[in-house]
Order: structure tokens, then sequence, then C-alpha cells
């Protein structure tokens, strides 16, 4: 029983690890996609390219999501990732492979 209760906990607490909700909930993904110049400043900040004043937060989580295919993400950001991760193959793909091979490898 008390095996039992210890690998509950651990499971819950595993579960409940996810990433900032107020930051990647809310972040207007679509917005930053579809427009041309606010998708490049994204992306240059992303590479270290650029600034990244207005980006900063997805600079700090998009690395480990990608490289953990969102692992730690709650079921909506999970969708969220995989929504944009798609749009991004399909309509951005040279973008797409450089977010992979950058933080894939």
């Amino acid at each position: 029983m008390k095996l039992l209760l210890i690998v509950m906990a651990a499971f819950g607490g595993v579960l409940s690890i996810t990433y900032d909700s107020d930051v990647f909930d809310k972040l207007d993904i679509q917005r930053i996609v579809e427009s041309n110049v606010k998708r490049r400043e994204a992306f240059n900040c992303l590479m270290d390219r650029g600034p990244c004043e207005k980006y900063q937060h997805i600079k700090e989580k998009c690395p480990e999501m990608v490289k953990t295919d969102c692992v730690k993400c709650s079921p909506s950001q999970k969708v969220k990732y995989q929504e944009l991760m798609k749009k991004l193959e399909l309509e951005h793909n040279a973008e797409y492979r450089e977010i992979i091979a950058k933080f894939r490898s």
C-alpha cells in the first residue's frame, strides 16, 4: 500500500510539471506565424540572430519543447505545440528545419 501511494505521488508530481500556462496558453501563436514580420522576429530570436525583447518567453521555453516534443506540456499545450509545428513544417519549411536542427541535435 505504501508503495502504491509513493508511485501515485511521484506520478502526480511528474504530471504537474508543465510550462507556464500564463505565458504559453495565452500566446497567440497563429498571429505570430501568419505575420511575416512577427514570425521573422521570433525566429531570429530563437536562432540567436536578433533581439528577443518581445519573444524572450518563447526563447526560454521553445528549445526544451522542441527537444522533448513537448513532453512537459499539458494536453492543451501539446495540441497548440503540434499545430504550430505542423504549420511551420508545411508553410515555412526552411525555418522549421532550422529549428529542428538546432534544438533536436
